[in-house]
């Protein structure tokens, strides 16, 4: 007798809980077609899910929506987000500040935390800041478990992402760069993960921005077939970039003091930075002539020498490895003393 009470019982659980299912699955459609909707600027279609009671507006995550959209976005359509934003931002407030979820690298789930500065600081236009900052977006927002975004565009300082005339946009939008201090360990995590560390840090737990600076001109992948993988650069490009980030070290010395020893971790880092190279070089693209250890690099290798308290010891590392021109070139820097 007490057989069929059981199996209704159990009858009406498992139909419970499809009926659960079918329910959240169909939830997670009616928001996917919603979404696409507005990413077209289909707004009336949009809209239809709300009128139905499909989606509930105070239950939208409007900042995260914007988000997915945002990262997606067609360059060539300027006028999508201004809309889209204007669409969202009225059904409720876009929060662009908040911690957002970004694809996983290899997966299609939205998982891993990630900020909009920061994603914008990896080679977005400045237009494209301008636009943010004007709906409230902190540029100098940082966050404890990402990279501070002023590193992220320095380190594109003198490619085809960002020039000095882009810095000083940025500045002038109310962009600091220099009072942000930078932690090592993640270093790993931020998109920068073939970066090389200096090993001589000790108990430094920070980085400056200047210490930022040396990491980012002595990080260059290996040349292969004249082309520097990090950033798709020539040598002829390389080798202007590198002007401009000596030049930027150089005109920040004075503000900092360096938390590692820069002449060593250039002199091992950036191959180039040897005495053969102070003359200059034929390009064999172009035919223009170039210093692949350019005048604002040896000015500033310079300097790190003429005060560099284990000069001699560097010196014979460099005589012990054959290279007598860049250790004659060095010994002439402890002569001056």
């Amino acid at each position: 007798m007490h057989r069929p009470q059981r199996f209704s019982f159990g009858l009406l659980v498992f139909v419970g809980l499809f009926c659960l299912s079918f329910t959240a699955n169909a939830s997670s459609q009616h928001l996917a077609a919603f979404v696409n909707f507005v990413k077209t600027k289909n707004f009336t279609q949009a809209n239809f899910y709300l009128r139905q009671g499909y989606l509930k507006q105070e239950d939208l995550d409007t900042s995260q929506i914007y988000f997915r959209i945002a990262v997606a976005h067609d360059e060539s359509d300027v006028e999508v987000l201004p809309q889209v934003y204007h669409y969202l931002n009225a059904l409720k407030t876009i929060d662009l500040n908040r911690q957002f979820l970004c694809k996983s690298s290899g997966s299609n789930k939205y998982e891993k935390p990630c900020y909009m500065v920061n994603l914008l600081a990896r080679g977005q236009s400045v237009d494209k800041f301008q636009f943010y900052a004007e709906r409230g977006l902190n540029l100098n927002a940082v966050f404890a478990d990402a990279i501070p975004a002023p590193f992220l565009i320095i380190n594109r300082l003198g490619t085809n992402y960002y020039s000095l005339a882009n810095i000083n946009q940025l500045t002038a939008m109310g962009m600091v760069f220099g009072d942000e201090l930078y932690d090592p360990s993640l270093m790993q995590d931020s998109g920068l993960n073939r970066v090389v560390l200096p090993l001589d840090t000790g108990a430094v737990t920070s980085f400056h921005f200047m210490d930022m600076l040396t990491i980012s001109l002595g990080n260059v992948d290996e040349q292969h077939q004249g082309v520097y993988n990090r950033f798709g650069m020539s040598e002829l490009q390389l080798s202007r970039r590198d002007e401009l980030m000596c030049s930027f070290i150089s005109h920040s010395a004075q503000k900092f003091a360096p938390s590692f020893d820069y002449l060593r971790y250039l002199m091992d880092m950036r191959q180039s930075f040897r005495a053969e190279n102070l003359r200059a070089q034929p390009d064999p693209h172009s035919r223009i002539y170039f210093r692949a250890f350019p005048n604002a690099c040896v000015q500033l290798v310079s300097a790190l020498a003429r005060s560099h308290p284990h000069l001699e010891t560097m010196v014979s590392e460099f005589a012990a490895k054959g290279d007598v021109e860049t250790a004659q070139w060095l010994l002439t820097f402890q002569q001056q003393r």
